[in-house]
């Protein structure tokens, strides 16, 4: 499973942006072209409480920066003339789910493949798996999901937690998932901020199943605070089926325009044989 992931690193993406001094970063990835999905509520950040982000589109494309590149992710700052700017003339983007999507300038760097492969976007079963940020390299982190069944017994917590985390909307858009993080060891390495690194940078991160099927985008993280620090006990990412549904009915013309010929070669149509989806059930 690990080899079949690990085609996807080089399309996860730092998003990076210094609006004088108003400093962050988050993930983003590839989906086709010059194309990237980003988190809405990152364009948040990095306008300014108060601004309407497309109406910042001039500023936007000013400070944000992204990077493929884990060298230039160690130290995204001091190498933010080396990255891909942005576009100010495309934005889309919808608050209730929580994406947005940007368009690279070319620089002429290469940019990585895309990662939506055009496989049915189903709800993953039992494994998905994140990649995301720590200390600027890429981590692949293997989630346990949580069966539909069981989502209305934890209706009352998940929207309770979705809701703290600005995410106002059905269960139905919804993947959600227990990280192999989500329950560490209090006691072992209490000033160890790794944990917390990766999911401060993580909004934005692509979620895959065991198939290596795009399948949802992480958007927020539910919380809970314990004396040697906080965790993230329930991870929110929005299935890309919805993602795309909202985009196929608010924009068509793009959706249409990316979506004209299904035969373009991406990163993941490298051949998947049985024994790489037998490793699901497998310890990553």
């Amino acid at each position: 499973m690990v080899k079949l992931l690990s085609q996807f690193l080089d399309s996860t993406g730092l998003i990076v942006w210094d609006n004088n001094g108003n400093r962050g970063s988050a993930t983003c990835f590839v989906f086709r072209g010059l194309y990237i999905f980003i988190c809405r509520h990152v364009l948040n950040d990095i306008v300014g409480e108060g601004k309407e982000p497309l109406e910042c589109v001039d500023l936007i494309s000013q400070c944000v920066r992204v990077t493929f590149d884990e060298e230039y992710c160690k130290e995204p700052n001091s190498n933010f003339n080396s990255c891909f700017c942005i576009e100010p003339s495309f934005i889309i983007s919808d608050v209730t789910l929580d994406y947005a999507v940007l368009k690279l300038k070319e620089n002429g760097q290469q940019v990585p493949a895309g990662l939506y492969n055009g496989i049915a976007l189903s709800h993953p079963s039992e494994l998905a798996f994140m990649i995301g940020y720590e200390n600027g390299q890429r981590v692949i982190d293997r989630c346990t999901v949580i069966p539909q069944g069981k989502l209305k017994e934890k209706n009352r917590q998940c929207v309770h937690g979705a809701e703290a985390a600005d995410h106002n909307y059905s269960l139905k858009h919804l993947l959600l998932l227990h990280t192999n993080r989500s329950f560490p060891k209090m006691s072992e390495k209490p000033n160890d901020f790794t944990y917390n690194t990766f999911y401060c940078d993580s909004s934005g991160s692509p979620v895959f199943d065991c198939k290596g099927s795009l399948v949802a985008m992480h958007t927020a993280g539910f919380i809970c605070e314990h004396e040697n620090g906080v965790y993230n006990i329930i991870e929110f990412g929005t299935m890309m089926e919805s993602i795309l549904d909202d985009i196929k009915k608010k924009h068509k013309i793009w959706y249409n325009e990316v979506f004209a010929n299904q035969d373009i070669e991406m990163c993941d149509e490298v051949y998947i044989n049985e024994q790489d989806v037998e490793m699901c059930s497998e310890e990553f």
